[in-house]
């Protein structure tokens, strides 16, 4: 799977991930009465834990490519920088290394939850094994993508309220950016605009943007509303 576009949550976690060694240069400066304004002693500790380095760039690489298993690496990475913490309290008993350290608890485990129903998306997902699926008799929900007056259709083979996952019938043509789609769906039509931000070796996945211009066709957001409703799924 190639990612075009990053949510942000993704480049928050990232983030996340390298304020969490500043948090621990912060709870061992604390603990050793000097000022956390010290780069040197923070180059120091964070080259004197190489398995935590280790760990920090496995789960950097598993966020930003949006493996399943990010969650998984960034909850062991979570609980390494917990136990360095909290074994500091452990030893002094400063109540303020324990507000600390729930604090980032807290933190670790609202990102864990964000990172996981992000990983929860649908345009992660095709929903089928490649090479499985006749998209010519698969007419469940059909769609029609156009961009730069270029028309492919397809079937729909996974959605949520965000967007969804399109298997062409053709060869895969349209490769990345805003694109129209068009959705006839018992009898009416739901137009908009999307973008691609996951590309698949036999599909793509296409964020919702907005609705179409014209006011006389209903949009992504009442489609999925009908659909859910009605428990319907591909």
């Amino acid at each position: 799977m190639k990612i075009y576009k990053r949510n942000l949550i993704i480049y928050n976690t990232v983030l996340y991930v390298i304020l969490s060694f500043v948090y621990l240069h912060v709870c061992f400066s604390l603990d050793a009465d000097i000022s956390a304004l010290n780069l040197d002693r923070f180059i120091g500790l964070v080259a004197g834990l190489p398995l935590l380095l280790v760990i920090a760039g496995l789960t950097i690489l598993s966020v930003l490519l949006v493996n399943s298993s990010s969650t998984i690496v960034l909850s062991i990475f979570s609980l390494f920088i917990f136990y360095k913490t909290f074994s500091i309290f452990l030893i002094t008993y400063d109540k303020f290394q324990l507000v600390l350290n729930f604090i980032y608890l807290i933190t670790s485990f609202n990102i864990i939850i964000l990172m996981r129903d992000e990983l929860s998306k649908a345009l992660y997902s095709q929903n089928y094994i490649e090479g499985a699926l006749d998209v010519g008799a698969y007419k469940k929900m059909r769609i029609k993508l156009t961009q730069n007056g270029k028309e492919i259709e397809g079937a729909i083979t996974n959605f949520d309220e965000e967007g969804f996952v399109v298997k062409p019938c053709q060869n895969l043509e349209i490769l990345r950016g805003r694109l129209e789609f068009l959705i006839i769906f018992e009898g009416n039509t739901f137009a908009g605009i999307g973008e691609i931000v996951t590309v698949f070796k036999e599909s793509v996945g296409i964020q919702v943007l907005k609705r179409a211009d014209s006011s006389s066709k209903l949009g992504w957001e009442e489609l999925y509303s009908i659909i859910f409703k009605r428990n319907y799924s591909v």
